[in-house]
């Protein structure tokens, strides 16, 4: 590997994220960035791994200063917005970055999950059921197995359990 290019590292990260190695991810990402701080994916890249290894807080700093870097970024920008918010308890900044997304990408379904977790978490139990139905009106095939997958990069097995859970009494299966 060339250990001069920002994207080589970027893509190590997303390797070790995806097998489970948190820390060596945010380390890879840190050198992504350290070697290219004005590369918006790779700082929102990092600010993913930051979100998922349980430090939501930097992965806010991250993803703000990447939505800085490219001013039209992509929605799932607002997804690790939203979910970083989500964690740290922050319910309407979250929903505030992912309804963002959704006008976006209405059919974006880890959005609404999130959206749906930060309207339960303020007893919005009626709107969070509507946005759980609405994942599945726009995949009808999603079930709680595809939940648990997509947040498998997530290190804090106990959250996704939680998440899981809620998305089931929401009326996912």
């Amino acid at each position: 590997m060339d250990e001069s290019c920002a994207d080589a590292h970027a893509l190590l990260g997303y390797y070790h994220l995806l097998t489970g190695k948190h820390e060596q991810a945010i380390s890879a990402g840190e050198r992504s960035v350290a070697l290219n701080p004005n590369h918006a994916d790779n700082v929102a890249n990092l600010a993913c791994s930051y979100a998922v290894s349980g430090r939501p807080v930097q992965a806010v700093t991250h993803v703000r200063k990447a939505m800085r870097l490219s001013p039209v970024y992509p929605a799932w920008y607002l997804n690790i917005l939203g979910f970083a918010h989500y964690i740290l308890g922050q319910h309407d900044e979250a929903e505030e970055a992912v309804k963002l997304a959704l006008q976006r990408e209405p059919a974006y379904s880890d959005c609404r999950l999130i959206l749906a977790a930060a309207h339960h978490a303020r007893g919005r139990v009626d709107e969070a059921r509507r946005e759980a139905a609405a994942v599945l009106s726009h995949e009808p095939t999603c079930k709680l197995s595809d939940v648990e997958g997509r947040m498998s990069i997530v290190k804090d097995r106990e959250f996704v359990a939680r998440f899981v859970g809620l998305a089931r009494e929401l009326g996912l299966r």
